[in-house]
């Protein structure tokens, strides 16, 4: 008998990850712009992971890194934020 071959959906790290950057579920959705729920869904596999997946399947494609994708806009002024960008800006 041979075994047949399953095709695996990504385990989301996201967990992990969250943890050992030592932050909360509510934090690092802030941090992101995005709410509690959905970083519950991103840790559980529920949602977000095709999107995820694309992105890394471009940057294999194109041999990149992520932050190589988005262009920023560079005349923003610097003390405008727009979304926290630290542990420190949340509290």
């Amino acid at each position: 008998m041979s075994a047949v071959a399953v095709k695996q959906k990504p385990k989301p790290r996201i967990a992990f990850l969250r943890e050992k950057a030592g932050l909360t579920q509510l934090e690092l959705s802030r941090l992101v712009g995005v709410t509690e729920s959905t970083i519950q869904n991103w840790e559980n596999g529920r949602t977000g992971m095709d999107h995820i997946q694309r992105i890394v399947n471009f940057c294999k494609a194109l041999d990149c890194k992520v932050e190589d994708l988005i262009e920023y806009e560079s005349d923003i002024p610097q003390e405008v934020s727009i979304k926290p960008t630290s542990l420190q800006e949340i509290h």
